[in-house]
C-alpha cells in the first residue's frame, strides 16, 4: 500500500521506474562498474594517459560496465592491429563527445584504422562512458528505437527518433529528464531506462541478478556467454494465403534509414548486383577514362566487388577478361572473338584501357550511378539489409554458396574463379556489420533440392552452430576451400506451397532445422465488409463463399489444397470502398484466372469433381434439372449410338458417359451475381428458376 501511496500524482512513468528501482536495483552489481567505467572516462578527460589496459577495457571487453556487446564485439585482431587509434580515438572522444565526433568517428573509422566492419555498439558505449548525462547505457540502435516507441505508447511522451543514435539519447534524456526522481544519479537513471526496455519487450528475467546491459544476448551476467538471436523460419499454406505478401511485410524489417548510414556498406549495397563489366565502367569513370589494368583493379569500386564476392585472388585476370568481352569490334589491339555488348572499352598499344567518349550513351545508366557513388548516401539514405531469391529444380550450390565462372586474360587463356553465390555475399556483408540483422528470402523453398543447394552449410544453418552460437561450426566450402561459419545475425525465411509438396514430404534435414508456421485461409478477414451487393437485396458472402469452396476441396482431397483468401481481396477491397461492381468484375477475373485453373491442376480435369466443388451439380431447377443458366461447368449426356450407331455399346475404354464445357470467359455467367450466390446457396436455384416460371 505504502509503494502505491507513493505513486499518487506522479506521471505513470515516474511511477513505474520508482517501483523497478524498490524492486531491482543492485548498488553492487551493475550499478558499480557503471560508475567505475565511467570514473575512467572521467580521470582521462582531466589528462590520465590512455593505455593498452584502458582501450582493452573500454573496446575490447565484451561487458566493460557500460554495456555487454553480443555479435558486435572487437576481434582480438581487430584490438592488435588498432591499439594506437584507438588510443587516439578514446582521447579524442572522451573529450568532446558531440555530435561531429559522433560523425567523423563513423566517416573514418575504415580508413584511419585498419577495420572492415563499422562495430556501432563498441563505439556507442564509448560514448555513454564518456557522458553518461547526455547518452545512455543503450548502445543498440534498435533498443534505442524501442524505448522511444514504448514512451510514445505508453506514456504519451513523443519523441520524433532520426535514426542517429547521438541525437535520438539527447531526445530521449531531455523528455525523461523532468520525470526522473531527484535523488537519482544519471547511472541510476539509465540502469531504469533499459529496464524500461526489458518492460516493453516483455523479456520475463530475472533482473535483480543483472550485472549489466548486454546489446544482443539474452543473458545479462558477465559470465554468461552470448546466444544467437538468428531464426530459421518457413512460412507454409496452400495457394493464395499471403506467404509472399508476408516475406514482402518482413522486408521492412531489414531496411535502415538513419542520418549515419555506414558509407562503405551502403556503397557495397550499391556494387553487389552490378556485373563486372559495369564495375570496370564504373571504375573507369572514376580514373579519367583509362588506366592500366593494375590502377584499374585497386579502384574502390574494384576492390568492392571483389570484398562483396571474397575474391582476393585472380583480379587481373578477371579485370582483362571482361574488358576484352566488351571491347569494341574495330578495335586493333584487342583480338578476342567472343564479344559482348555493349562494346564500350578499347586498349592503347601500350595497354592503356580506355572508356571511348563516344559509347557513353550506351551506359549512360552508369553515369548517372558513378555521380550517386561519388557523392556517397544522402542524409535518410535507405540500406536493404536483405537478399530474396527463387528456389528452382535447377537452381543449385553454385546459385546459392559458390560456384566457378570462367574468364579470359589478356593472352586468351581460360582462367576459372570462385564467385560468391547469393546466400554468401549476404554472409559477408553481415559478418561486416555485426549490430544489425540480416534475412536471406527464400521463396518456394520446397521446390529445390535442399541438399544440394545448401550442401556442407545444412548443419550451419542451426541457430546454436551459427558462429557466435552455444555450439559454433564452421566448414571448409567446396570450391574455394575457404573456412566459413554462418554468422549469427542473418535470419533465414522461407515460403513453401503446400500444393505442390505436402510438409510430411520436405527434406528431413531441413524440417529439422527450420520452425515452420502455417498459414491457412482465413475467412475472418471478410467478416467485416466482406459482402459485394449484386442488387434485388442480394449480397456475395466472401466469408460464405470461400468456407463452402474449401469444404469441398478438403472433403474431395485435403486441406493442403484448399484455396487462399488472397484470391478474393481485389473483390473485398473494392467492395469495401463501395465499389460493388468492380468488386464482382474482381470476383470473375479470380475464378477465371486463379481458381478454376487450379482446381484443374488439383483434380487433373476430372469436371465431374470440379462440379462438385463449383456447386454446378447442385444448381437445380423446380423440376430437379439442371439449371445450366447458374453453371460454370455445364455438362451434357455423350449420345455414343448416334455418333458410332445403334449397334455401339460403351466400352472401358469410354467410361464417361458426359462431356463437360466450362463457360467462356466472355460469358455472362461470370458477371452474374446470383452464380456465386448458388455456390453456397443451392437452395437459391429453384427459388430463381421458379421467379422465372411465374414471370413467363
Amino acid at each position: 500500500m505504502e509503494l502505491w501511496d507513493s505513486g499518487k500524482n506522479n506521471h505513470s512513468l515516474t511511477q513505474l521506474l520508482s517501483w523497478d528501482k524498490q524492486s531491482h536495483f543492485n548498488p553492487n552489481g551493475w550499478y558499480k562498474d557503471y560508475q567505475d567505467t565511467c570514473q575512467l572516462a572521467k580521470q582521462i578527460k582531466e589528462g590520465k594517459t590512455v593505455s593498452e589496459e584502458d582501450v582493452h577495457k573500454l573496446w575490447y571487453e565484451k561487458s566493460n560496465g557500460i554495456a555487454s556487446v553480443g555479435q558486435g564485439f572487437m576481434y582480438k585482431r581487430e584490438l592488435s592491429n588498432n591499439v594506437s587509434y584507438l588510443q587516439k580515438l578514446t582521447e579524442k572522444i572522451i573529450k568532446s563527445p558531440a555530435k561531429e565526433t559522433y560523425e567523423s568517428t563513423l566517416k573514418n573509422w575504415r580508413t584511419d584504422g585498419e577495420f572492415d566492419r563499422v562495430l556501432w555498439t563498441v563505439i556507442h558505449r564509448l560514448f555513454g562512458a564518456a557522458s553518461p548525462e547526455q547518452y545512455t547505457s543503450i548502445a543498440g540502435r534498435d533498443y534505442l528505437s524501442t524505448v522511444i516507441d514504448c514512451l510514445k505508447k505508453q506514456f504519451q511522451l513523443s519523441i520524433k527518433p532520426t535514426g542517429n543514435w547521438i541525437i535520438d539519447n539527447q531526445k530521449l534524456v531531455e523528455v525523461v529528464n523532468t520525470l526522473i526522481p531527484d535523488d537519482w544519479d544519471v547511472h541510476t537513471r539509465n540502469i531504469h531506462l533499459w529496464n524500461l526496455y526489458e518492460w516493453a519487450t516483455k523479456r520475463h528475467k530475472k533482473i535483480e541478478d543483472m550485472d549489466q546491459i548486454q546489446e544482443d544476448g539474452e543473458e545479462y551476467s558477465v559470465e554468461k556467454e552470448i546466444t544467437s538471436s538468428s531464426q530459421n523460419v518457413i512460412l507454409f499454406g496452400p495457394p493464395g494465403t499471403g506467404k509472399t505478401y508476408k516475406l514482402q511485410q518482413l522486408q521492412a524489417k531489414y531496411k535502415s534509414q538513419t542520418e549515419g548510414v555506414d558509407a562503405y556498406l551502403w556503397l557495397q549495397e550499391k556494387i553487389a548486383p552490378l556485373n563486372w563489366m559495369q564495375v570496370l565502367v564504373l571504375s573507369l569513370l572514376s580514373l579519367d577514362k583509362k588506366a592500366k589494368v593494375s590502377d584499374i583493379v585497386a579502384s574502390k569500386y574494384f576492390q568492392t566487388k571483389a570484398k562483396v564476392n571474397n575474391r582476393d585472388g585472380n583480379l587481373s585476370q578477371t579485370a582483362w577478361s571482361y574488358l576484352q568481352k566488351f571491347t569494341v569490334p574495330n578495335s586493333t589491339t584487342v583480338n578476342y572473338k567472343g564479344r559482348g555488348e555493349p562494346a564500350v572499352f578499347d586498349k592503347t598499344s601500350d595497354s592503356v584501357w580506355h572508356l571511348l567518349d563516344d559509347k557513353l550513351e550506351l551506359v549512360d545508366e552508369l553515369l548517372v550511378l558513378h555521380k550517386e557513388l561519388e557523392q556517397g548516401p544522402p542524409p535518410g539514405t535507405v540500406v536493404k539489409r536483405f537478399s530474396s531469391t527463387t528456389f528452382h529444380q535447377s537452381y543449385g550450390y553454385e546459385e546459392f554458396i559458390e560456384g566457378l565462372r570462367a574468364s579470359t586474360d589478356g593472352e586468351g587463356n581460360v582462367h576459372y574463379s570462385v564467385e560468391p553465390g547469393e546466400f554468401l555475399k549476404l554472409c559477408r556483408r553481415a559478418e561486416q556489420d555485426p549490430d544489425s540483422q540480416y534475412a536471406m528470402f527464400i521463396d518456394e523453398i520446397n521446390r529445390g533440392n535442399i541438399s544440394k543447394i545448401f550442401g556442407e552449410l545444412i548443419s550451419l544453418v542451426e541457430t546454436d552452430k551459427r558462429k557466435d552460437g552455444a555450439h559454433p561450426m564452421s566448414v571448409n566450402l567446396a570450391y574455394s576451400g575457404r573456412p566459413f561459419s554462418v554468422p549469427s545475425n542473418v535470419d533465414i525465411i522461407g515460403t513453401m506451397n503446400t500444393a505442390d509438396r505436402s510438409i510430411a514430404l520436405m527434406d528431413t534435414a531441413l524440417r529439422r532445422r527450420f520452425e515452420f508456421i502455417e498459414m491457412m485461409p482465413d475467412i475472418r478477414l471478410f467478416e467485416s465488409d466482406g459482402l459485394i451487393d449484386i442488387g434485388n437485396n442480394q449480397h456475395i458472402d466472401l466469408a460464405e463463399l470461400l468456407k463452402s469452396l474449401n469444404d469441398r476441396i478438403e472433403a474431395l482431397y485435403d486441406r493442403e489444397h484448399t484455396l487462399g483468401h488472397a484470391f478474393f481481396f481485389p473483390a473485398y477491397n473494392a467492395a469495401k470502398a463501395g465499389n460493388h461492381d468492380e468488386a464482382l468484375s474482381n470476383l470473375a477475373k479470380a475464378f477465371i484466372g486463379k481458381i478454376v485453373p487450379l482446381l484443374q491442376e488439383y483434380f487433373h480435369d476430372d469436371w465431374s469433381k470440379i462440379r462438385l466443388v463449383l456447386g454446378d451439380s447442385q444448381k437445380l431447377g423446380s423440376d430437379r434439372k439442371e439449371l445450366q443458366a447458374l453453371q460454370f461447368v455445364r455438362r451434357e449426356k455423350v449420345e455414343y449410338q448416334r455418333l458410332f450407331g445403334n449397334q455401339y455399346e460403351p466400352d472401358g475404354y469410354v467410361s464417361d458417359e458426359y462431356r463437360y464445357t466450362l463457360a467462356d470467359q466472355n460469358d455472362d455467367i461470370w458477371t452474374n451475381g446470383e452464380c456465386y450466390l448458388a455456390v453456397y446457396k443451392p437452395q437459391l436455384s429453384e427459388e430463381l428458376a421458379a421467379q422465372v416460371m411465374d414471370e413467363n
